[in-house]
C-alpha cells in the first residue's frame, strides 16, 4: 500500500505545480505531454488514445485536478476583511516574495508575479482584490506601476 501512495502523491504534487503554471498562463487545460512520459503513456494505455478521447481525457482531468484544488485550499486559505483600496506596501520581505501591507498582513506573491513585486517600492498604494485563482486567491494591484501580482494572504 505504502509503495501505491508515494506515486499517486508524486502525480498528485506534479498536477497541482502544473495547474499552478496553466492558470498563470491564462489556460485551464493540463496537458498529458508535460504531465506524463512517453513511457508512462504506453503503459497506461494513453498513447492508444484518439485526438478527441485524448482531449476529452486532459478536460476531465483539469476540472478534477481544480476540484482538488479547490477542496484543499478552502479549509486552509484566509479570508481578508480589508478587501479594496487604502493599502501601502509597508515591508518588502525576500526580494518581493512576500510583502506586508500597512495592515500588518502578509502575503505570499504567486511565483510569477515576484518579478513585479521585486520592483515595488515601500509606501506604494494597494488595492486588494478577489482573483478566482483557488491557489493565490487576491490580487494586489499597485496603484502607482499599474502592475498586479497574484497573492495568498499568510497571516492577517
Amino acid at each position: 500500500m505504502k509503495a501505491k501512495i508515494r506515486p499517486i502523491f508524486f502525480i498528485l504534487i506534479t498536477l497541482l505545480l502544473n495547474v499552478s503554471i496553466v492558470m498563470a498562463q491564462g489556460k485551464f487545460v493540463l496537458k498529458l505531454d508535460k504531465i506524463m512520459t512517453p513511457e508512462e503513456q504506453k503503459r497506461t494505455g494513453v498513447a492508444k488514445l484518439s485526438k478527441s478521447e485524448r482531449e476529452a481525457l486532459e478536460q476531465w482531468l483539469t476540472n478534477w485536478t481544480l476540484k482538488v484544488i479547490q477542496k484543499a485550499t478552502a479549509s486552509t486559505s484566509q479570508t481578508y476583511a480589508g478587501v479594496g483600496g487604502g493599502h501601502w506596501v509597508s515591508k518588502k520581505i525576500d526580494g518581493g516574495k512576500f510583502l506586508k501591507l500597512e495592515d500588518g498582513s502578509l502575503w505570499e506573491i504567486s511565483p510569477i508575479d515576484r518579478i513585479n513585486t521585486s520592483l515595488w517600492l515601500i509606501t506604494e498604494e494597494i488595492i486588494v482584490i478577489e482573483s478566482g485563482n483557488p491557489l493565490y486567491p487576491y490580487k494586489l494591484i499597485n496603484s502607482d506601476s499599474g502592475n498586479a501580482a497574484e497573492a495568498k494572504l499568510i497571516s492577517k
